[in-house]
């Protein structure tokens, strides 16, 4: 690309894992509808996990499809405002630990079967 020319990828959207803090319970009933519909203009929220205290929500995690651009610009919109009397907390999430485990079984499998193969072609 050119020098000062907007990057393409940039205009792509991706998928992010975000973690939510401070949601109202009624924000993540109905399959988190009023989530998925405050959200709708920077992205697509899916695939929603309600996080549980002892005895009420305290959050959530959600894929987030969007554009780096429309990902900073919800951020930047709902990231400390008040909703439903609560403060909404807005961050990147780690990936889930089980699919970080088995992505990790999956590359040590792989790294066995080259020692084996390297091993047999002596």
């Amino acid at each position: 690309a050119a020098p000062g020319a907007p990057d393409a990828s940039a205009s792509i959207p991706q998928q992010y894992r975000i973690y939510l803090r401070g949601v109202p319970p009624a924000v993540l009933s109905d399959g988190g509808a009023p989530l998925i519909s405050r959200l709708a203009p920077y992205g697509r929220a899916d695939n929603i996990t309600p996080l549980l205290d002892r005895v009420h929500y305290t959050g959530a995690h959600f894929d987030f499809h969007a554009t780096p651009e429309k990902l900073s610009a919800c951020f930047q919109k709902y990231n400390g405002t008040i909703w439903a009397g609560q403060t909404l907390r807005m961050a990147l999430a780690h990936e889930p630990y089980l699919t970080r485990l088995a992505r990790e079984s999956l590359e040590h499998l792989d790294s066995l079967r080259s020692a084996h193969l390297e091993h047999a072609e002596r």
